[in-house]
């Protein structure tokens, strides 16, 4: 005699679960046995995040004394990573990066919508943890891949009608942490929720915001003059001996201003007003954001994750190979030093597969 449906499903559930925290236990124990020769390392960006963070949870003004250029409630996120020793709390850190990059190309497989076989969409985002960006990321320990995430999820889940309150503020919060490299996906994201009418979600970002804001304030009087204050000194083309980073050669240095991408930023939104919030406008965005923005790196260039996929896995019937081509300079441009160049191609690649629909 069968089992009832029901008592499948749970005893389903349950193996779920039990293969989860057996996954969960493992990865752990793993964790410890590969950080344990590394001592002391830590990436040089997750280590100032780390900084900045403790002096905020003490009530200490980090902006201008350390290189952060985050919010205070970034501190919340880094917390837990300050009570583990320095090279476990790195590689944690590095791994959730690579699990946010993985999430990033997991949604945009899925919202593309090929290739069809489980076993390759499972390589397919393997290969994307590995592609320079996302390499770069890790190792740095940017926070470029989390905000990447939450902007592309906001997106799917806006787009499939399923972004429910608490889940678009914590998104919202996390785009905050680096703010002008998804600026104008950002720009799609709230006005469509207005277009839908979602007025309980929007005071609900607003209200969470604005409740965030004030208890960074009740922690840290005075903060966001004082972010602004960082900002407006912070050394980001490296130019001060000591950085890791010792020169940046943009489009901006190039002669190439940002005022020059303006029409493409209005199409994107065209883009968006005529067709909503679909695959093709939001890679848009995120492509044409970057160059707006007079200021990224190639670890930032890991936001183009579902622009790339979609030029690569989702071609127009002409240009086909065009459109390819375009996807794969653009996964490998940042492992050169024409890496400034990358949303360049993806913008054309993205331009020409629109022409040939």
């Amino acid at each position: 005699m069968s089992s009832p449906p029901s008592a499948c499903s749970n005893e389903s559930v349950r193996l779920r679960r039990v293969l989860l925290i057996a996954t969960l236990a493992v990865a752990g124990i793993g964790l410890i046995a590969v950080a344990v020769p590394l001592r002391d390392w830590q990436s040089i960006d997750l280590r100032n995040y780390l900084t900045a963070s403790g002096m905020i949870l003490r009530g200490e003004n980090p902006y201008g004394r350390v290189e952060y250029f985050a919010p205070p409630w970034m501190a919340v996120l880094l917390a837990p990573l300050l009570a583990l020793p320095r090279n476990v709390a790195g590689l944690s850190w590095a791994l959730i990066g690579a699990a946010a990059v993985g999430g990033n190309a997991a949604l945009a497989i899925r919202w593309i919508g090929s290739p069809g076989s489980l076993r390759m969409r499972a390589l397919l985002v393997a290969a994307v943890t590995l592609t320079p960006a996302a390499l770069f990321t890790y190792v740095t320990g940017q926070v470029s891949a989390l905000v990447a995430l939450a902007v592309v999820w906001t997106a799917d889940q806006l787009r499939r009608g399923r972004l429910g309150h608490g889940r678009a503020l914590l998104c919202i919060l996390f785009v905050t942490l680096k703010p002008h490299v998804v600026a104008l996906p950002t720009a799609i994201c709230v006005p469509e929720l207005v277009r839908r009418r979602a007025w309980r979600t929007l005071a609900w970002l607003a209200l969470g915001l604005a409740a965030v804001t004030l208890a960074a304030l009740a922690v840290l009087p005075g903060w966001p003059l004082e972010l602004l204050a960082a900002w407006q000194r912070g050394d980001f083309r490296g130019g001060r001996p000591g950085l890791v980073s010792p020169g940046y050669l943009g489009l901006a240095e190039l002669g190439l201003g940002p005022w020059l991408f303006v029409p493409l930023a209005l199409y994107a939104l065209y883009g968006w007003w005529k067709h909503g919030v679909t695959s093709a406008s939001i890679s848009l965005a995120l492509a044409a954001g970057l160059l707006l923005t007079p200021y990224s790196r190639g670890y930032d260039y890991v936001v183009l994750i579902l622009p790339v996929l979609l030029l690569i896995l989702e071609p127009a019937e002409r240009r086909r190979a065009l459109s390819f081509v375009a996807g794969a300079f653009g996964a490998l441009l940042p492992l050169t030093d024409l890496s400034q160049l990358t949303p360049v191609v993806v913008v054309l690649g993205l331009l020409s597969r629109a022409e040939s629909q």
